[in-house]
């Protein structure tokens, strides 16, 4: 009963959902944002005497890290507006490979039970506290920021992650039925697209991880498209992800322009719904637009701490199976 109530309530704080005249909603995500040009040269920041190797970023889906469709890439910058780093331009046929990877791994990742997620789920924050220094100068280039903020958000995205490694295989719900009548399960929804938009607070890493991790503990499979102004620290993430042992395919990452990548996702039917970071008034619009075409669920995920109950809400599906014990029906 307390589970059906949800659907016809809105939690306190959540912004309306007004529908923005300014929007062409036919011809969003139609054409590409041509303003990250190629500068003549690109010379990577150097943080030590050591010599510099440069590293090529890739999209990464199915687990393994593959050149985009199109073969274009664009040019991230850091906080000083110097040439960062060329990352991959997704396109819609990454996104269809990047789903159709998400869909297929997705019924693995449930059966294998809430204990492997969450011992999956350590290990990626014991992967990262091991590259915590690289994670640490890499937001120190991007930010332009102090030492002691940049080990405040690694500090924040391990202690997110044991949360919800600790909470993933903890059940918080049960059938509220003390005859017994019915039992209550959740279920995941299946392929989640997670979008951070411009503007997300912090430095990148946690907001990234407060998309993610509670996606995949509930049993989903995720497509991410990162925040297009700093997408390398969710691509340095992904060499993380390689040596976790995740499975491939759970957690897949594009970059390119968001408006494309998010049309493509948003009429994609395999994908269950879509969650995005504040900072795009626009782009959540133009989602509860384009979502009310294939009844996907779409979720805001407000800043700050993050409710477990909340997260669980938006990330699974629930299930009643009734149970007649003793009703005697007529014929």
């Amino acid at each position: 009963m307390l589970a059906g109530l949800l659907e016809y309530l809105q939690r306190e704080g959540t912004p309306q959902s007004a529908k923005l005249a300014t929007i062409d909603y036919t011809q969003f995500g139609n054409s590409a944002d041509t303003s990250a040009s190629v500068p003549s040269s690109l010379t990577p920041t150097q943080m030590s005497a050591s010599p510099i190797v440069d590293c090529t970023y890739k999209l990464y889906y199915g687990g393994t890290h593959k050149r985009p469709d199109g073969n274009a890439s664009r040019t991230v910058y850091n906080a000083r507006n110097q040439p960062l780093a060329l990352v991959p331009e997704g396109g819609k046929k990454d996104v269809r490979n990047a789903v159709e990877a998400a869909t297929k791994a997705q019924p693995a990742w449930w059966r294998g039970g809430a204990h492997l997620r969450a011992q999956i789920i350590y290990n990626m924050a014991e992967k990262l506290q091991a590259r915590r220094l690289d994670f640490t100068r890499h937001l120190q280039t991007v930010w332009n920021c102090d030492t002691q903020s940049a080990d405040s958000e690694v500090d924040r995205s391990l202690q997110l992650l044991f949360y919800w490694a600790a909470s993933c295989d903890k059940p918080s719900l049960g059938g509220d039925n003390r005859d017994m009548s019915a039992m209550v399960f959740q279920e995941p929804l299946g392929v989640l697209a997670l979008l951070v938009c411009e503007g997300a607070t912090g430095l990148g890493l946690e907001s990234l991880l407060r998309l993610v991790v509670p996606a995949v503990s509930n049993g989903n499979t995720v497509v991410v498209v990162p925040n297009p102004e700093h997408p390398t620290i969710a691509l340095e993430l992904c060499q993380v992800m390689d040596t976790c042992d995740l499975p491939s395919g759970v957690v897949n990452v594009l970059t390119g322009d968001i408006n494309i990548l998010s049309s493509a996702l948003v009429s994609h039917q395999e994908v269950r719904g879509v969650w995005y970071s504040e900072g795009s008034p626009e782009l959540g619009s133009y989602l509860r637009w384009g979502s009310a075409h294939n009844l996907k669920r779409v979720w805001q995920v407000p800043s700050g701490q993050l409710c477990r109950e909340q997260a669980e809400y938006h990330a699974t599906q629930i299930k009643a199976v009734w149970v007649p014990g003793g009703q005697i029906f007529a014929n």
